[in-house]
C-alpha cells in the first residue's frame, strides 16, 4: 500500500492494518517456531527414551543370562521369569529369549543315550527353573514367531514335566525324555517326537496332528481322546497304552506295537496298520472302516461290535479273538488265521475268506451272504441259503 498516496486519516488505517498484518505473521513465524521446537523436544524425548529403554532392557537381558549360571536356585528360577516378562514387553527380544532358553534346557538337561536292551534309569525330578523355562515356552507368544518356527528341544530330558495345555506346536523333541510328564490338552500338532519316551506319559486330549512319533516309547501313556490324525506312530511302541476314543483318522501305524493296548471307541478310519501288532488289545466298537491290516497280529484281542468294513485282513492273525457283533462286510481275509476266534453274530456278507484258518461251527454262528467267499473245503451253511 502506498501511504504517501493517501490522505491523513487513511494513511493512519493503512498504516495500522500493516501494523496489524505484520503483527499477525509474526505470531504465526513465533508459533509455527514454537511448534517446531515442540516436535523436536518431543522426537529428542522419544529416542532418549528408547535409548534409556533399550539400555534398561540389555541390562535385564544380561542380568538375567548371568543369573542362569548362578548356583543358587532361587536366582535361577528369577531369572527365567525376568526373560519371561521381557519377551513379552520387548517384541525385538522375543526370538532371541526364546532361543537362548532352549539352549539352557539342552545344556542343563541332556537326555543321555541307553544302549538298546540295556535298563532305563529312572528320569530324575525337574528343577523349579527348569520347569520355568518349560512353562515359559508353552505361554510365550507364537505370534512373533515366523510360520514354520521350532523349538529346538532335541534330546532333552524333561521326564515328569508339567507342561498341561502348553502350545508346542512343531517343537523338535526327537530322542527326548518325557517319561511320566503331563501333557494334557497340550498343542503338539507337526511335532517331531521321534524316537521320544514317553512311557507313562498323560496326553489326554493333545493335539498331536501330523506329529511325528516314530519309534517313540509311549508304553502305558494315556492318550484318551488325543487328535492324532496323520500322525506318523511307525515302529512305536504303544504296549498296554490307553487310545479310548482317540483320533487316528489316516494315521501310519505300522510296525507299531499295540499289544495290550486299549483303544475303545477309536477311530482309525484310513490308517494305515500293515504289521502292527495288536495282540490282546482291546478294540471294542472301533473304526477300522477300510484298513490295511494285511499281516497284522490280532491274537486273543477285542473287535466286539468293531467296524471293520472293507478291511484289508490279509494273512492277518485273529486266533482267539473276540469278534462277537462286529461287521466285516466285504473285509478281505485271505489266508486269515481265525482258529478259536469268536464269530458269533459276525457279519461276513461279501468277505472274501479265500484259504482262511477256521473250523465249520465258527462259520455256522456268523452272519454271510451269497457274495460271501468261502475256503475251499466249506459248505455254505443250510440255514443261510
Amino acid at each position: 500500500v502506498d501511504l504517501e498516496a493517501l490522505d491523513g486519516p487513511a494513511r493512519i488505517r493503512g498504516a495500522r492494518d500493516l501494523l496489524w498484518g505484520l503483527g499477525g505473521l509474526l505470531a504465526a513465524l513465533a508459533l509455527l517456531a514454537a511448534v517446531g521446537l515442540l516436535a523436536w523436544r518431543q522426537r529428542t524425548d522419544a529416542r532418549r527414551a528408547d535409548v534409556e529403554r533399550q539400555r534398561a532392557e540389555t541390562e535385564t537381558l544380561s542380568d538375567a543370562f548371568a543369573q542362569l549360571g548362578q548356583g543358587d536356585a532361587a536366582l535361577r528360577l528369577g531369572a527365567v521369569l525376568n526373560l519371561e516378562r521381557l519377551a513379552r514387553e520387548a517384541p525385538g527380544l522375543h526370538r532371541p529369549i526364546v532361543e537362548t532358553l532352549c539352549a539352557y534346557l539342552r545344556e542343563q538337561r541332556p537326555a543321555l543315550a541307553v544302549e538298546e536292551g540295556a535298563a532305563q534309569p529312572p528320569a530324575a525330578p525337574l528343577p523349579g527353573a527348569l520347569q520355568a523355562v518349560v512353562t515359559a515356552l508353552g505361554r510365550r507368544d507364537v505370534l512373533r514367531e515366523p510360520p514354520e518356527y521350532r523349538l529346538e528341544l532335541q534330546g532333552v530330558d524333561l521326564g515328569g514335566v508339567e507342561a498341561a495345555g502348553a502350545s508346542l506346536d512343531l517343537v523338535r523333541l526327537t530322542g527326548s525324555r518325557l517319561e511320566r510328564g503331563d501333557l494334557r490338552g497340550a498343542r503338539l500338532t507337526g511335532a517331531e517326537l521321534d524316537g521320544a519316551r514317553l512311557a507313562g506319559a498323560r496326553l489326554q486330549g493333545a493335539h498331536l496332528r501330523g506329529a511325528d512319533l516314530s519309534g517313540a516309547d509311549l508304553t502305558g501313556a494315556e492318550l484318551q481322546g488325543a487328535h492324532l490324525e496323520a500322525a506318523d506312530l511307525s515302529g512305536a511302541c504303544l504296549q498296554g497304552a490307553n487310545l479310548n476314543e482317540a483320533y487316528l483318522k489316516g494315521a501310519r501305524i505300522q510296525r507299531a506295537d499295540l499289544a495290550g493296548a486299549s483303544l475303545w471307541r477309536a477311530y482309525l478310519k484310513e490308517a494305515e496298520l500293515a504289521g502292527a501288532s495288536l495282540e490282546g488289545a482291546d478294540l471294542w466298537k472301533a473304526n477300522l472302516e477300510g484298513l490295511d491290516l494285511w499281516g497284522a497280529h490280532l491274537k486273543g484281542a477285542s473287535l466286539e461290535d468293531a467296524y471293520l468294513g472293507s478291511a484289508n485282513l490279509e494273512g492277518a492273525n485273529l486266533e482267539d479273538a473276540r469278534l462277537s457283533g462286529a461287521v466285516l462286510r466285504r473285509a478281505r481275509l485271505e489266508r486269515a488265521h481265525l482258529r478259536g476266534a469268536d464269530l458269533e453274530g459276525v457279519d461276513l456278507g461279501g468277505a472274501d475268506l479265500t484259504d482262511a484258518s477256521l473250523a465249520p461251527y465258527q462259520l455256522a454262528a456268523a452272519l454271510i451272504d451269497d457274495r460271501t467267499v468261502l475256503p475251499g473245503p466249506f459248505q455254505r451253511p443250510e440255514w443261510q441259503d
